[in-house]
């Protein structure tokens, strides 16, 4: 019951706030991005994100390897995590919690072995153990181990944590240095 009255707080005031951001994205020409994700008990929902990829122009594979499609304003987007944005509105409506793990794509269930089913028992999050552990630079078993850990073990003091944490995973381009932007990236020796 505190948990979701501390999301619908934050996140109304948090998207509240940031509607000039959100605006000013939008006049850039950025989209809303609509995914369908695994929530709490496998309940699939719409999950929004920051269209941060171009479609694949008609004479291009569908399948395009990401790095050829990104914008650089969705770069810049990607390496603070602001494409992650309206998800907030995610949170408000009740599909997602600030902390838990990251909300799975529906046709990852089918890939997904029973043993790792425990991190459907709670609401996906913004944020999440594995997000502070490694974020990308795991592999998609050791994401999955980390949430059923998290799962497991989680606390008030756990989830401070991980909030405390977030952002230097946000920052921290040494986690994924290709998903920096600009001046950020760094250059592969």
């Amino acid at each position: 019951m505190f948990q979701r009255f501390l999301d619908v707080i934050l996140s109304t005031v948090v998207l509240l706030l940031s509607l000039p951001f959100l605006l000013l994205v939008f006049v850039f020409g950025v989209r809303l991005f609509l995914s369908h994700r695994l929530g709490v008990f496998q309940r699939p929902f719409t999950l929004y994100k920051l269209k941060t990829m171009r479609d694949p122009l008609p004479h291009e594979d569908p399948y395009l390897s990401e790095s050829k499609r990104i914008t650089p304003l969705g770069r810049w987007l990607r390496y603070f995590s602001l494409d992650e944005w309206p998800q907030w509105w995610n949170i408000l409506k009740g599909d997602m919690t600030i902390i838990g793990p990251r909300p799975l794509p529906v046709d990852f269930l089918e890939h997904i072995s029973q043993q790792y089913h425990l991190r459907f028992q709670v609401k996906p999050g913004l944020t999440g153990w594995a997000q502070v552990n490694g974020r990308n630079a795991l592999s998609f078993e050791r994401k999955l181990e980390l949430d059923c850990w998290y799962v497991a073990n989680r606390s008030l003091l756990l989830d401070l944590e991980v909030l405390l944490r977030t952002p230097l995973a946000m920052f921290n381009n040494q986690i994924n240095p290709e998903r920096a932007p600009g001046p950020w990236r760094q250059k592969k020796v």
